[in-house]
């Protein structure tokens, strides 16, 4: 269980870090 909640817990830093680029990327563009 707390194998699935540090990977539940990675996937929604990842998506974290992406959102994060996409709007660094929009607001250079």
């Amino acid at each position: 269980f707390l194998v699935l909640d540090d990977i539940k817990q990675s996937l929604r830093n990842a998506q974290l870090e992406d959102s994060r680029k996409r709007e660094l990327a929009n607001a250079l563009h």
